[in-house]
């Protein structure tokens, strides 16, 4: 086998494991050029240009790709929705305490159907009181009673300090 012979098959399973890692890593469009430039080095090898000149190829289509592709790349990343996920979906959803919550003791509470423990965003929230979510603390709510829920972090500087102390041992 010659060296450009050779060069055919390399640049056809680069290409072809350039394909296979940007459908792998969806959405990211970085191997997509390699993989155009790699398949045209391909295709010109089987033509028959020597080794070189299916390199100045490869180089050649890898950037011409890499520079239509970033409008497109960024184009995608601007749409990217910026729905919250996990527990941050939850901040400013309404639901109830199930036990009482203090700067001392989280409360377990409902809110869409689910049962978080949380911590009150000022010094306590009674059991059974309607509640609304304002912000996330680890793995804990932070709630207020419902109409007095304007921010976590518009507590007073004195019931911020009392939540933070009480909040270490989260």
């Amino acid at each position: 086998m010659d060296s450009a012979e050779l060069w055919r098959w390399l640049w056809l399973v680069l290409a072809l494991g350039a394909i296979t890692g940007e459908i792998a890593m969806a959405g990211t469009f970085f191997l997509l050029p390699f993989a155009i430039g790699a398949g045209v080095a391909a295709v010109v090898s089987f033509v028959g240009v020597a080794a070189l000149g299916s390199w100045a190829v490869f180089l050649g289509v890898t950037v011409a790709s890499f520079l239509a592709l970033r409008p497109l790349a960024r184009r995608m990343d601007r749409t990217i929705s910026s729905t919250p996920v996990g527990a941050q979906r939850l901040v400013g959803q309404s639901g109830f305490a199930i036990g009482a919550a203090t700067t001392v003791e989280p409360a377990l509470v409902r809110v869409a159907g689910e049962e978080w423990m949380a911590w009150p965003a000022k010094a306590y929230v009674p059991a059974g009181s309607a509640i609304e979510v304002v912000g996330i603390s680890g793995t804990h709510l932070v709630i207020a009673p419902r109409g007095e829920a304007t921010s976590h972090f518009a507590a007073t500087t004195e019931d911020a300090a009392v939540w933070s102390t009480a909040s270490v041992d989260d």
